[in-house]
């Protein structure tokens, strides 16, 4: 923890010596040093000469030698953006959690770690994250629960005081008009029409359409391209399975669960599988 104090002071002094040296250039006053300090300090070699023209750095006045921090990137949204000092924290190693990761980096997120109880995971590295077996939880974490299974959701969400974090890719389309939830994921091109509402801790996953009016209860999932006409329903905890379609008016009640690629047209009620075109209970 102290060697990446150290860092971060380092890199935070690199940039503000860059920022120095483009002023000077252009003629500006110091604002960021008084005029004794020596800018030559350890960033560039006592042989860098001044250069005519508009500011450029080469290998010749840059050292080889690279901080082992991030990326000044990185460093200016964790260490600079309020209310997001402590970065994301991702509940879950497996496959989904590889989406989660992926999106939160694209909208910009600092991914803080990885958090999974399977001890077989414990140590290893998830998109370059690594895996924590446990982490001792506070109100002030902001965490993502990238877990498939939406009973395991539930009961993770009940249970753990953090800051529950949504999640939207950059190349998802949202209208202004649409509310989603604490902790909801929203994929690579999805997209959510005027007036629909998402609830908490729902997956919204790759190319599924969500149109308008339409209601997608808490802790539901979507698979990749399934689709909800207009004004259809949907209860808490429902699964509707990868390229599916759900007609327009169609409720579907708690906990349903939806066939990849079926057709449902006709309500569904609480607790019941459905498959097919037309789609057909089968339990």
């Amino acid at each position: 923890a102290e060697y990446g104090k150290i860092e971060c002071w380092r890199v935070l002094g690199r940039i503000l010596v860059l920022l120095e040296l483009q002023a000077t250039h252009k003629g500006q006053k110091s604002t960021i040093f008084p005029p004794s300090t020596n800018l030559k300090s350890s960033v560039y070699p006592p042989n860098t000469q001044a250069i005519d023209g508009p500011l450029t750095l080469t290998r010749q006045n840059i050292p080889a030698k690279r901080s082992t921090f991030p990326s000044r990137r990185v460093f200016m949204r964790v260490f600079i953006n309020e209310g997001q000092m402590s970065g994301l924290w991702i509940i879950g190693a497996g496959g989904h959690a590889k989406v989660a990761i992926a999106a939160a980096e694209a909208s910009g997120e600092f991914v803080a770690g990885v958090v999974d109880s399977n001890p077989a995971l414990a140590g290893q590295r998830l998109l370059g994250h690594s895996i924590l077996g446990a982490h001792d939880w506070s109100a002030h974490d902001r965490a993502h629960l990238a877990i498939g299974d939406n009973k395991i959701r539930a009961r993770l969400a009940s249970e753990m005081p953090v800051e529950w974090v949504s999640v939207e890719h950059p190349v998802a389309w949202r209208h202004p008009s649409v509310q989603v939830g604490e902790g909801t994921l929203v994929c690579a091109a999805a997209i959510l029409q005027p007036d629909a509402r998402i609830g908490c801790h729902v997956i919204i996953n790759t190319g599924s359409i969500v149109e308008h009016d339409c209601v997608v209860g808490d802790f539901s999932f979507l698979g990749p391209r399934a689709c909800l006409t207009g004004n259809v329903k949907l209860g808490t905890g429902c699964f509707i399975g990868a390229g599916a379609t759900v007609c327009p008016g169609i409720t579907l009640g708690d906990h349903v669960t939806v066939g990849a690629g079926a057709v449902v047209t006709k309500d569904v009620p609480d607790g019941v599988t459905v498959v097919g075109v037309p789609a057909k209970k089968i339990r």
